[in-house]
């Protein structure tokens, strides 16, 4: 566990399973400025040894488990038939609305998948109990590497991979509902490991692969208009990657990490909004799906 000071632009270690804030000798044991830029090429995982191709983004899902479970998600382990669990997976996503957890799509080592499961948090870890959630209208097709954000009542799902096409297409669940709507953009962009942060109104896409190459190009979708929309960026920007993270803090996006085909990254960038005007001046909206053409 690493957590960095935003103010002071500096990681702190903290050993496993203590709790942040302390260690074995009271202080960091390691630090490192987050404005060194490196590239650490070892331990690769062998699913991101290459740029994304037909054969790169098939979407292997965890084997090692103690059950297999059916195309239902029922497990097929003996006495626990009558608990849903969902099959295992990866590069799926989450959000939480309403004290519940809510899982959509990912890859299970034979194909993509587009359910949507949900846990309830309210009770004990004992009670805990996930639940396959049905959904209306049409859906998005299977994939996953695309990305959810959870904006009022509605997910936002943009782009992601099946393991054979990189998607552009962009989608809306009404978690109250449960009811999907596809939105539609007048341009598209192919994105697959990309970020996608919420800056007021608008969704800041940052990075990614389009299915040809990796990307340094930074997307702004507005959650009013429902559409793209284009700003210039002022400095020098991050090199091409996909599978990294971003966050909003302070008034900055912060961009960490990532890969681009040949380098695993772990540097970290910042855009400054407000310096750039980037900060919307719409402070209150709701995404009013029911209109997007």
């Amino acid at each position: 566990l690493y957590i960095l000071d935003i103010q002071t632009r500096r990681f702190s270690w903290v050993p496993f399973g203590q709790k942040p804030g302390t260690s074995a000798g009271g202080t960091a044991t390691q630090t490192q400025t987050a404005e060194s830029p490196s590239a650490n090429q070892n331990n690769l995982p062998s699913s991101m040894t290459s740029t994304p191709s037909k054969s790169h983004v098939t979407l292997p899902g965890a084997t090692a488990t103690p059950s297999t479970p059916a195309p239902n998600g029922v497990p097929s382990t003996p006495g626990s038939a009558n608990q849903l669990v969902p099959p295992p997976r990866r590069a799926h996503t989450a959000v939480y609305y309403r004290q519940k957890l809510y899982v959509f799509g990912g890859g299970n080592g034979v194909k993509a998948l587009n359910d949507v499961w949900s846990l309830d948090t309210t009770v004990t870890i004992e009670k805990m109990r996930w639940e396959l959630v049905r959904t209306s209208g049409p859906k998005p097709g299977p994939r996953g590497y695309h990305t959810a954000n959870l904006v009022g009542n509605i997910m936002v799902v943009i782009g992601g991979s099946d393991g054979r096409d990189c998607f552009s297409d962009v989608w809306a669940l009404n978690l109250d509902t449960m009811e999907w709507k596809k939105i539609e953009t007048d341009t598209q962009y192919k994105r697959l490991s990309h970020s996608s942060t919420q800056v007021g109104s608008y969704l800041f896409i940052m990075g990614g692969h389009d299915g040809l190459k990796y990307s340094s190009e930074l997307l702004l979708f507005n959650l009013v208009t429902l559409q793209y929309e284009h700003k210039v960026t002022m400095g020098r920007p991050p090199p091409a990657r996909g599978y990294h993270t971003s966050i909003l803090a302070d008034a900055r996006v912060l961009v960490f990490g990532g890969f681009d085909g040949h380098a695993v990254y772990d540097d970290v960038w910042l855009l400054e909004l407000a310096g750039a005007a980037y900060l919307p001046q719409v402070t209150s909206f709701s995404l009013n799906i029911e209109d997007s053409r």
